[in-house]
């Protein structure tokens, strides 16, 4: 699963805006507590099927927008509010558990309503791709069905890793990149060709992309956003 390091395109069911050069994108919720707060993104898990427990929460999420694929659960809101987690985005919660979530000292909201689902996969991929960017809870507001609900912003802008390869600086052949990868944090390789137009991508998504010779040889494709160019390779190994 790979996590841009540059700016992502948004989806055609999503809205970008720019203000002062910072660009946004808003996700519309279907509940929200009624609270407005703000941190950074934090995955609880790379799985969309994960569910908010008690026991996976930590205080490392503590000031964090916590986003949870499954379902959240009172122990789990709870956790998360004793641990100072600013926000939980999940896709469900029971509906018994609403009065509970508005008396708690942090933003609740829900993607999908309530019952036990999983958050849509176009939505979960757009907090993937902005995972550590600040996002918060806006435009609170009551709606016709007598929900509240809210917008989640997300800030895709840069990162502030300024290592990470601008978006207007384009790869060239030949060079030796680390490839971004949730679950291999240590690919390297070099850059072999870079495709002419967009290639559409598993999250629907179209980017640019760029074909990457590994160390072990093999020959992946992968997402302009999820390259970081190296300015030395290691001597351990390598590549031909």
């Amino acid at each position: 699963m790979y996590i841009a390091a540059t700016n992502p395109l948004a989806t055609p069911h999503h809205v970008i805006s720019t203000q002062s050069d910072a660009k946004t994108l808003a996700i519309p919720s279907v509940w929200s507590n009624g609270y407005s707060e703000k941190g950074n993104v934090v995955l609880l898990c790379n799985d969309r099927k994960t569910d908010l427990t008690a026991d996976v929460v930590q205080a490392e999420h503590a000031g964090s927008v916590l986003v949870v694929g499954g379902q959240a659960t009172a122990e789990g809101l709870h956790a998360a509010a004793t641990q100072g987690v600013n926000v939980v985005i999940a896709a469900s919660m029971e509906s018994r558990y609403v009065q509970y979530a508005q008396q708690l000292p942090m933003a609740v909201v829900l993607t999908n309503g309530f019952g036990k689902y999983f958050m849509r996969e176009r939505t979960w991929m757009l907090f993937v791709l902005n995972n550590n960017r600040q996002a918060r809870v806006a435009s609170v507001h009551r709606a016709e069905t007598g929900l509240r609900q809210a917008d989640i912003v997300l800030s895709v802008g840069m990162v502030k890793d300024n290592t990470a390869v601008p978006a207007w600086q384009p790869l060239c052949e030949g060079q030796n990149v680390l490839v971004l990868d949730t679950l291999n944090s240590n690919l390297t390789g070099t850059v072999v060709a870079l495709s002419r137009g967009r290639h559409r991508i598993a999250s629907g998504l179209r980017v640019q992309t760029a074909s990457v010779r590994l160390l072990s040889g093999e020959q992946i494709e992968v997402p302009v956003a999820n390259l970081r160019i190296l300015t030395q390779l290691s001597n351990s190994a390598g590549v031909s």
